[in-house]
């Protein structure tokens, strides 16, 4: 967390104050793993750099507005990069127009299916081939803990045990939950596709 702290600095000094903010992110979202410190408060004084730096309103509120699965494994310097990020991600879901339906989640390995693939799958095709798929239901709190994970659909190959390995992975993963006037917000009834590598026994 030291490492953002620094990053904010150096952007206050050059002047930077989008990307100050964007170390800040970075830093609460460490600090919501960890749980530690004061990472909502780290989010509203981002939500503060951003709107010193600019940034309209309904931008900051369209990035903060939804549950984002962290850590996110890139640093984007400005905020439009980053919402460009979530909506990559989100354009991956099975419905698109459903605000409870998450950006599906890809297991690096089936041994270790809490850790998110560091690959990059740019289609729904490609995941077809190369993944097995888990269908969930959930709610967050409003830190970002996932609870209550319920199975409603998968794949048929090696069904069962794919539900069992997604469904305690589901539990482990954390998100930066909705935020509203710079708090979390818990959500109920979101959906997520928990896809796993194919070929693996």
């Amino acid at each position: 967390m030291s490492k953002f702290s620094e990053m904010a600095e150096i952007f206050e000094s050059a002047g930077n104050p989008e990307a100050q903010a964007m170390a800040w992110i970075y830093r609460a979202d460490m600090q919501l793993l960890r749980n530690w410190g004061a990472p909502f408060a780290n989010y509203r004084e981002a939500q503060e750099l951003l709107r010193q730096a600019g940034i309209t309103e309904d931008r900051i509120e369209l990035f903060f507005g939804r549950p984002q699965l962290i850590p996110v494994n890139r640093f984007y310097l400005t905020l439009e990069e980053a919402i460009e990020n979530q909506e990559a991600e989100l354009a991956l879901r099975m419905q698109t127009n459903d605000p409870a339906r998450q950006a599906p989640y890809f297991a690096w390995d089936v041994s270790v299916p809490a850790v998110r693939s560091p690959l990059l799958i740019d289609s729904l095709a490609a995941a077809r081939e190369s993944h097995e798929y888990v269908d969930l239901r959930f709610r967050i709190t409003a830190e970002g803990d996932v609870r209550a994970v319920n199975v409603y659909a998968s794949g048929d190959s090696g069904a069962e045990r794919n539900a069992r390995i997604a469904r305690e992975a589901a539990y482990k993963l954390d998100f930066r939950p909705a935020l509203v006037d710079g708090r979390g917000q818990p959500q109920s009834g979101l959906h997520m596709r928990f896809h796993l590598p194919s070929g693996v026994k």
